[in-house]
Order: C-alpha cells, then structure tokens, then sequence
C-alpha cells in the first residue's frame, strides 16, 4: 500500500513539473505554457488577427516618419546643390566666398549622417513590415510553421497524460486496487505471494546452514 502511494505521489509530481512547469532550482516552463505561448503566436500571425490591426495602426501613426525623412534629405540636398555652384561661391568682387565652401562640406556629411541615421532605419523598417503585412501567403506559411513546430510537443503531452493517467487520477488509483483486490488486511491478495518469498527465503538460508555445517563437520574429519 505505501509502495503504490509513493509511486503515486512520485508521478503526480511528475505529470505536474512536465505540463505546469518548476519553479525549482532549474526551472522549466512546461509544456502546456509553452504551448499556450506557441498557440498565442499562431493566433497573432493569421491574418486579420488584432496583434495584426495593432501593428498597421502603429505604422499608420508614423507614417510621417518617411514624409519628415524626404523633405529633409531634400532640403539639405537644395541647399548644398545651391552653395555648390560656383556663381555663389564667388563674391561681388570676384573673390571666393569661404562660408559656401565650409557648408557645402557640412551639408555632404549632415545628409550623409540622416541617410543612414535612426529615421532612415525606421523608414526602412516600416516598409518591410507593411510589406510583410499585406502579404497573406506569407503570413499562412508563417502560421503553418507555427502550428507544425509545436505538433511534436503536443504528442509528448498527450503521451505523458495517458501514460500516467492512472496514477493521478482518483479512478486510476482506484482500478489499480480493486483489480489488486486490495493490499491489506487477510484477504489481500499480495499476502499469500508475500508469505511465499518469506518461506523461499527461509528455505533458501536453512538450506545454507545445513551445507555450511556439513563441510565444517567435513573439515573435522579430514584433521
């Protein structure tokens, strides 16, 4: 009987740290949270899905990231192309305007500094999201990697679940001791096959007695 609680106890706590997950000193996330959290990407990723809605809503509230990115590359572009003629980097009297030649070396590393900075980064960024977005194939190529790639982890789970089924359920524990027919009391029918081992293994120690005191007596003899 304490064996069968001990086996029970030991696999409920199994079937608990595998599918809840631990929280002990390595700590797992088990299986059902993993799969929660898997089933939740695949949900955001098909189309239409509110995560989805979210996101064109946030790229339709910086939109004027690319318009603020255009007018200022163009206009650091006028201003430079202006100070670059060589009309305006000479003066009235003929004599070169050093201010003309300073700036247009400031503006080339200024529009060199946006072109490559943050806002162009995030321009960039948000034309290859809006294009991931609206392309539907490639959102359902995303889902069904999604839902594929949590298929094995969702057979581990439902073997686990019947495997230990019925040690933490109480109806499992109880078909294990009715088909025992109970494991204590005189009607057990673990007492007779206990009471057989205890006499084989009486049996077994006589039998050993009895050869140990007839090779000493043997021994006694032959001196």
């Amino acid at each position: 009987m304490d064996g069968i609680k001990v086996v029970d106890c030991a696999a409920a706590t199994l079937v608990h740290d595998s599918l809840g997950g631990s929280s002990g000193p390595n700590p797992f996330i088990g299986l059902l949270p993993f799969l929660n959290v898997f089933a939740k990407i695949g949900q955001d990723v098909s189309p239409n899905s509110t995560f989805l809605r979210s996101v064109s809503a946030i790229l339709r509230d910086t939109s004027e990231i690319d318009t603020s990115l255009t007018i200022a590359l163009g206009t650091l572009q006028l201003v430079k192309d202006m100070v670059d003629e060589p009309v305006n980097r000479l003066t009235s009297d003929k004599h070169q305007c050093p201010l003309c030649t300073q700036m247009g070396n400031t503006l080339s590393q200024t529009i060199q500094l946006v072109s490559n900075g943050v806002a162009k980064q995030l321009a960039n960024t948000r034309k290859i999201v809006d294009r991931e977005l609206n392309n539907v194939t490639s959102l359902n190529r995303l889902g069904s990697s999604v839902n594929s790639s949590i298929k094995p982890v969702e057979t581990v789970k439902k073997g686990i679940s019947s495997m230990f089924k019925p040690f933490v359920t109480s109806a499992g524990v109880n078909d294990a001791f009715n088909s025992l027919g109970g494991t204590e009391g005189n009607n057990s029918v673990l007492r007779p096959i206990i009471l057989a081992l205890v006499l084989l293994a009486l049996f077994i120690i006589f039998c050993g007695c009895i050869s140990s005191g007839c090779c000493l007596c043997k021994e006694k003899k032959n001196k």
